[in-house]
Parts: C-alpha cells; structure tokens; sequence
C-alpha cells in the first residue's frame, strides 16, 4: 500500500530528524505535520507533484528550514526563491505566483518575492527571524520594497505591510 497523507503532527518535534523523501504517492500534508523538526540537517524538503494540500502550519518551527522545493509537474503548488506559493496559470497558460504561502522559517538575509505577489497569507512569514530584508521587483503591481531598508510596502507606499524580523536598523520611514 502507498502512503497519501502525513496526518497532523505526525513527525511534530522529531528534533533529530534530519531529512525526509515524501514518496509520489503523498497528497495531503496536515497540520503542524513537521512542527518542531529543528535539526540542523534538515534545511530543505521536497514537496512532490502528487501533493495537492498542505496545511498553513505543517511546517512550523523547522527552524533550519531554508528552502521548500516544489516539483513543477506539481498541479496546485509551486516554489520560488525558496518560498512556497500556490500555484496559477494566467489567460497564457503561463505559470503565475500570485499568492504567497509560506517562507522557511531558516531563511536568512533577503527574501524575494515575486512579482506577481498579490497575497501574502497570514502564517507566510511566521517565525521567520532571521530575515533582514525584503526584495520584489519594481515591476510589482501590488507591492513596493525599499530598496535600503527592505521594509514590505503596498504599491502606494501608504501603507507598511511588514518590516523583516531579522532586521536589527533602527526603523524609519522614507
């Protein structure tokens, strides 16, 4: 029998854990399913195109996490920069990252976003402390960063969405 579904908390606080292989057959991740892996050697995970959900929280606490890789024959996900994101197909059939689903909490420096973004789901940057700044191209029509600060802005620059919560300046705005 294959397995498809890792059901919540099913690897919760495996602190040793140092890496898993999702086999093909995978098509549901549950609720804080790897919550606390923190080893060290487990800093990326491999999500395979059979995967068709994954909950919001199924990698919280994986403090070492630093990249989540989407297969590309995966149908509902896909991964950029590191960072998960559901997967869209514009009126071109061409691969689009409009919503933002979760950044590793191990990411360190910058994080870049794409430039479709048009949602960041609210657990997407949960615990992500090592980050100090943000980047998503000028050709965003949704959001702006600044380029020194690397504070997260709406596209008016109105509005400050999120400073990075590894960033250690003293914030000002510009």
């Amino acid at each position: 029998e294959q397995i498809t579904e890792i059901k919540e908390s099913t690897f919760e606080n495996c602190i040793y854990l140092s890496g898993i292989t999702l086999p093909n057959s995978i098509q549901s991740i549950g609720e804080n399913a790897f919550k606390g892996c923190s080893s060290s050697l487990f800093t990326e995970i491999n999500i395979p195109s059979s995967v068709s959900s994954i909950d919001q929280t199924a990698f919280d606490l994986m403090t070492s996490l630093e990249h989540i890789y989407v297969s590309s024959l995966n149908d509902n996900y896909c991964d950029y920069q590191g960072s998960l994101y559901l997967k869209e197909k514009d009126d071109n059939d061409n691969e689009i990252m409009r919503n933002l689903l979760r950044v590793p909490e191990g990411k360190t420096g910058t994080v870049e976003f794409s430039k479709d973004l048009v949602t960041i789901d609210k657990h997407a940057l949960y615990k992500c402390s090592k980050i100090e700044k943000y980047q998503i191209s000028e050709d965003s029509l949704n959001y702006y960063t600044s380029p020194t600060l690397g504070y997260l802005y709406n596209k008016s620059i109105d509005t400050l969405l999120s400073v990075p919560q590894g960033n250690s300046n003293t914030v000002r705005f510009e």
